[in-house]
Formats: structure tokens, C-alpha cells, sequence
């Protein structure tokens, strides 16, 4: 694959500028996002919390904050974006097919941890995807990682030399609502870099064991939508969309998303869905369905991702993520700690 030497460059043009939006949530209400533009090699200081020590006293106050349920009632961009957006990022692909038309797509994923090293992870329809298409004669000449929704200092996206082939993939075309999941280690260098933009990556062992002996509270489905998505020639402009679900036992589960092996369903809230005014959740795949967990006598909350969204029913307005059970266990089982 020929990766570009500078940020998102299509058609051999100059180092572009770049816009990143936020969607602010507020009590399942789509809020307008805001639009940040720069010039090559200027930084932009963003609204909101910035991840430097000098913006705050402590990480502790960092984390207390973004744990209180205010979050949740709030009108500002300390919300679930930002905290569920520290561990996202959007894996950007672009290229040429074989008639020389452009080609551009854009995968929802998140980081998480293990053994002090740090995996990209997205759903595996994804990745069989990308594989698919260099099959067809896709020339992938490009690929970028948006990392721009943790409200970090640098709205510019980290090119990284990453190939279909560098995945682990769990996904199997003719069983396409089983196991739907990839996952690849990133290296040092693209770890230091998605750090300095406030990135954090999951640590789902330690959640794991925290967390598993009670249900959560709520689903929040997390990534980019494929109908807000806008790559140009010198531009590109994402939106972080966080829509809460309530989970529904099996038997509610339709039959098109209905499935033996263990993965967790959920309903999109109608207000969250409403308000986000999406004709569809493409794009999304990939990204990390988010279980809260309430505790109302301190007005806090827990999270962690518990699965991976890999299926959807509009007609229903139902989602299926692949469950993060098992690969949190394993974590916590190899690397204790």
C-alpha cells in the first residue's frame, strides 16, 4: 500500500486543511456541532476540557468529572462525546480504482489495551470489506486516523501504514450476524501520537472485572454516520454521533438480528434516533456500543464498551453488537495487572 508523506492528501495536491465537528449530546438530544477549520501546521485549541497538565490541577479531576452524572444532563461539550470519543477514532481509506475513479470510505473503531500494548478494533465486515475491494482492483494509496473527538489540541489525522492483511479478523461472510470483530496492534509511534490528542485507549480487562457481575444500566451507540461524512479534495469533515438504546432481552430481538451466539440487542431510544436525524446508521459499524452503569446515590456513573456494533434492523430500529465479553475476560485472564 503507498501511503501518502503528509495528512490526508488526495491527488497528490498540498497538505490540506481539515474541518472536525463534535455532536454534542444532551439527555439523548442531537445538538449542533461545532466546525473548526486550520492552516497546515497551526494547532487549534478546541472548546472544552483539554488533556494537557497544565488545563487541570490533576488526571483524577479529569476522571472524576467525567464520571459525574451531570454529564448526562448537561448542554456542554464536557458530554458523552468527548468522554466516549477519547477512545474512539476513524480509520480513513482512500484510493483509486482500476477505471481511475476515486475512492474514499471511513470505518468507525476504537482503541483498547493489553499488556501495556495498544489495538485498533473495528467490526470484521470492515476489514473483509477492504479486502474485498483491493480483490477488485482497488488501489488503496492511503490511510488516515481521525482522532479529532477527544477535544485534543491537534485537528490534523496521523497517516499510518496499515494493510488489510495486518488485522486479526473474526467474521464470517456466509454467517454474517455471528462473530464480527477485528483488531490489530498499533505501534509505539501512532500510540505517543493519538496520546498527545487526549486519546486513551479502553482498558477492558480491568473493566471486565469491575463490572461484569451487574447489568448496565443503558446502551449508547457510538461512530460516524456514513451520510455525515465529507471527504474533499482539501477537506474532511466528520461528526461524532452518540445515540442512547435501552438493551431488550431475546425474545424481543428480530428475527433478522437474531442469532445463537451470545451478542448484546438493543433499541434505539426514539427521541436519541429522532433527534439525531439520520436516514441511517451506516457508518457506525465498527464503532463501540457503550453500557453505563448508575450509581444515584453519589449522581455517578461507570462505563466500558461491551460490544461492537455489527448489526442493524431499521425497520425495527435495533441494533446487534458482538459481545466483549470473552475478549475482556481473556485480557484480564493474561494480563492481570
Amino acid at each position: 500500500m503507498k501511503v501518502a508523506g503528509h495528512r490526508l492528501v488526495y491527488e497528490d495536491r498540498d497538505v490540506p486543511q481539515v474541518v472536525h465537528g463534535h455532536d454534542r449530546i444532551a439527555g439523548g438530544v442531537q445538538r449542533p456541532f461545532s466546525r473548526r477549520r486550520f492552516q497546515p501546521g497551526q494547532r487549534i485549541q478546541s472548546d472544552g476540557p483539554q488533556f494537557t497538565p497544565e488545563a487541570t490541577d490533576s488526571a483524577a479531576i479529569i476522571q472524576r468529572a467525567m464520571h459525574d452524572s451531570r454529564m448526562l444532563r448537561s448542554d456542554t461539550d464536557l458530554g458523552l462525546t468527548r468522554l466516549f470519543g477519547r477512545h474512539f477514532v476513524s480509520l480513513v481509506l482512500y484510493g483509486e480504482w482500476p477505471n481511475k475513479t476515486r475512492m474514499k470510505a471511513s470505518y468507525s473503531a476504537f482503541l483498547f489495551a493489553a499488556d501495556d500494548q495498544w489495538h485498533l478494533s473495528t467490526a470484521g465486515h470492515n476489514i473483509a470489506n477492504w479486502r474485498e475491494a483491493i480483490e477488485n482492483g482497488l488501489d488503496v494509496q492511503g490511510c488516515d486516523l481521525n482522532d479529532a473527538f477527544a477535544g485534543g489540541p491537534h485537528l490534523r489525522t496521523v497517516p499510518i501504514d496499515l494493510r488489510a492483511d495486518d488485522w486479526l479478523m473474526l467474521f464470517d461472510p456466509q454467517d454474517p450476524s455471528g462473530l464480527d470483530l477485528a483488531a490489530t496492534r498499533l505501534a509505539p509511534f501512532h500510540r505517543r501520537a493519538l496520546s498527545a490528542n487526549g486519546i486513551v485507549p479502553l482498558d477492558l480487562g480491568a473493566d471486565f472485572l469491575r463490572l461484569s457481575q451487574t447489568p448496565c444500566t443503558c446502551l449508547y451507540l457510538t461512530g460516524i454516520p456514513e451520510e455525515t461524512t465529507r471527504v474533499f479534495d482539501h477537506s474532511l469533515k466528520q461528526n461524532l454521533y452518540v445515540i442512547p438504546a435501552f438493551g431488550i432481552a431475546e425474545a424481543s430481538v428480530s428475527p433478522a438480528l437474531r442469532h445463537p451466539l451470545k451478542r448484546h440487542y438493543g433499541t434505539l431510544s426514539e427521541l436519541g434516533w429522532t433527534s439525531a436525524g439520520l436516514q441511517s446508521i451506516s457508518g457506525m459499524s465498527g464503532g463501540p456500543v457503550f453500557g453505563l452503569w448508575m450509581d444515584e446515590a453519589n449522581d455517578s456513573f461507570d462505563y466500558t464498551a461491551i460490544g461492537i456494533q455489527s448489526g442493524w434492523d431499521a425497520s425495527a430500529k435495533q441494533i446487534a453488537a458482538t459481545s466483549l465479553d470473552a475478549l475482556s475476560r481473556a485480557i484480564a485472564e493474561m494480563f492481570p495487572g
